[in-house]
């Protein structure tokens, strides 16, 4: 998977963003790394947990975790690729689409002011 240079920036400033917002325990129940699985997929929807893990640099396992505890949350659906049925592909659900585009909103609010 590549992105191109500008998301890629972004996603590496809105990851860091998400630690920040997000830290471990917080009250929300998001942990950065699932911010960082939403982001990803608000950027490139339709990645499989492999894809996600090279594309964000993290173990697949703490990936998979990540991504079932959002399907948990109702953030992210995963659905069969029409093309190859053996490939499961996660993607956003409305509620995961307008949490992302807050994080998004914020970090491009932190790269503005950079």
């Amino acid at each position: 998977m590549g992105y191109p240079h500008r998301q890629a920036a972004l996603l590496v400033e809105l990851a860091l963003l998400a630690r920040r917002l997000f830290p471990r325990g917080d009250p929300s129940g998001l942990e950065p790394n699932e911010a960082q699985v939403v982001i990803s997929l608000f950027l490139e929807p339709g990645q499989t947990v492999t894809e996600l893990s090279e594309g964000l640099v993290l173990a697949k396992t703490t990936v998979s975790h990540a991504v079932t505890h959002l399907q948990r949350g109702g953030l992210v659906d995963e659905s069969r690729d029409i093309h190859d049925g053996r490939r499961m592909l996660q993607s956003l659900t409305a509620r995961g689409n307008k949490l992302a585009e807050q994080l998004v909103d914020l970090g491009m609010q932190r790269l503005a002011r950079t």
